[in-house]
C-alpha cells in the first residue's frame, strides 16, 4: 500500500485539506442571515425544484419591459406553482402614457383583479367598485310602533368588522323617533342609536359599529325605527351602505 512521501511532497495537499476543513467549519458555525442587499441591478429569483419561478424581485431580463431611460425595469412578481402571475408591481407598456408601475393582484387567467390607478396616483383602478343610487323622496316604509322595528334588512356575507349606513329619515309632525342598526342574525345592535327630532326629513350615518360573527359568515342586518313621542310615523330609506374597517 503506497503512502504520501514525508518532507515538502505531501505539506501542499495537507495544507489544502487543512483549509477546507476551516472552510467547512466556518459555514457550519455561520450565523443566520440577517441582512443582505443585491446592488448594481440585480435580481432575486425564487425557483421551485422543476426550476419554475415563483419569485422575482430586481432586474427583468425582458428588453421590452426597459424603462424609458432603457435601463432594466425594476420590478416584483409572485408566480403561483403553476406558473401564472398572481402579485406584482411592474409597468408591462413602459413606452406608453409614461413609466408608471401599479399594483395587481391577478387571477389564473392573468386579469387585474385588485390593481391601484397610477395615472391619478389615488385609488383603485379595478375592480370597479359599484355606486348604488336610491330615491330621494319621502320614504315609502314608515312605522307608527313605540318598538324598534325593521324598515330594511340586507342579507350579507361578512367580509369587514364594522359597518355604515346611510340612512334618509322623515318623522311627520309632532313625531320625534329613534333609527339604529341591528344585526338580526345575531341579536345585537351595531353602532349607536341615532336620535330624530320632530318633522324633519334628514339624512344620518348609523356606525361604523363592529359586525360580529365570523368572516363570511352569512348575516342579517336591519335598519330599525321607532316612534318616541307623537302620534304620527317614522320612515326610513336606506341610501347607501359600506363595510368599514378596524380602528
Amino acid at each position: 500500500m503506497g503512502q504520501y512521501a514525508p518532507g515538502s511532497d505531501r505539506d501542499p495537499l495537507f495544507e489544502r485539506i487543512r483549509i477546507l476543513e476551516q472552510r467547512i467549519k466556518a459555514l457550519e458555525t455561520a450565523a443566520p442571515l440577517r441582512n443582505a442587499s443585491i446592488s448594481d441591478g440585480g435580481a432575486l429569483i425564487v425557483k421551485d425544484r422543476d426550476g419554475e419561478t415563483l419569485i422575482r424581485i430586481g432586474r427583468s431580463d425582458d428588453p421590452a419591459l426597459n424603462a424609458p431611460d432603457g435601463n432594466p425595469q425594476m420590478l416584483f412578481q409572485l408566480y403561483r406553482s403553476t406558473g401564472e402571475v398572481a402579485f406584482e408591481v411592474i409597468d408591462p407598456l413602459p413606452a406608453v402614457d409614461g413609466f408608471q408601475q401599479f399594483v395587481a393582484i391577478r387571477d389564473r387567467a392573468g386579469n387585474a383583479i385588485v390593481a391601484d390607478d397610477t395615472t391619478s396616483g389615488q385609488g383603485l383602478s379595478r375592480p370597479f367598485v359599484p355606486v348604488p343610487f336610491a330615491d330621494y323622496d319621502v320614504p315609502a316604509v314608515t312605522t307608527t310602533s313605540g318598538t324598534f322595528t325593521t324598515l330594511q334588512r340586507a342579507s350579507i356575507y361578512k367580509q369587514h368588522p364594522r359597518l355604515i349606513v346611510h340612512v334618509l329619515v322623515q318623522t311627520s309632525s309632532g313625531t320625534s323617533g329613534e333609527v339604529r342598526l341591528w344585526n338580526a342574525t345575531a341579536g345585537e345592535q351595531i353602532g349607536a342609536t341615532e336620535v330624530i327630532a320632530t318633522n324633519v326629513y334628514v339624512q344620518t350615518f348609523i356606525g361604523p359599529g363592529a359586525v360580529n360573527g365570523d368572516h363570511e359568515a352569512p348575516l342579517d342586518i336591519d335598519v330599525q325605527a321607532r316612534r318616541t313621542a307623537g302620534a304620527g310615523t317614522i320612515g326610513t330609506r336606506v341610501l347607501t351602505a359600506w363595510g368599514y374597517p378596524s380602528g
